[in-house]
């Protein structure tokens, strides 16, 4: 099973403070406790060379990524390194129907000796494992342009 990530480094002029300001302005600090309707973009935990942070939204979103950021300072700027993964509640719920799924299919094949409901059960799995890493990668590029848009100012 492979749950859908993504990595990014990022090369940036400003100085890591000015990118801590940037996303400070934006942020709304405080764990992600359900919908919110408040001013921000984002919402989670910033602090002088980490963050770790989701967008806000209206309304209910399973595979929105959680962006985990470190800053580093360098001569000329400063470079964030990001990471982009599954919510855990949402981890949680894909992790637990793909066991499934593919305990049944053994169950299936193994026990029962009836391939095709086996069958049916590891096309279940592709299908879970399909649909999230498709809707994941929808909201992916959403919050990675939105974050970007943020930090090119």
């Amino acid at each position: 099973m492979i749950l859908p990530i993504r990595r990014e480094t990022v090369v940036l002029v400003h100085p890591p403070e000015a990118v801590v300001d940037r996303l400070r302005a934006v942020t709304k600090q405080g764990r992600r406790d359900g919908l919110s309707t408040s001013q921000g973009l984002f919402m989670g935990k910033i602090s002088d060379h980490a963050f770790d942070i989701t967008r806000i939204l209206d309304r209910p979103e399973n595979f929105l990524p959680q962006i985990n950021g470190t800053i580093e300072e360098t001569s000329s700027g400063s470079i964030l390194f990001l990471k982009y993964t599954l919510q855990f509640s949402s981890k949680m719920f894909v992790t637990f129907w793909s066991l499934t799924s593919a305990f049944f299919a053994i169950f299936l094949w193994f026990i029962q000796s009836n391939f095709w409901l086996g069958l049916g059960a590891v096309c279940a799995l592709a299908v879970n494992l399909i649909v999230t890493h498709v809707n994941f990668q929808r909201q992916y590029l959403i919050s990675r342009k939105l974050l970007h848009q943020l930090l090119d100012k």
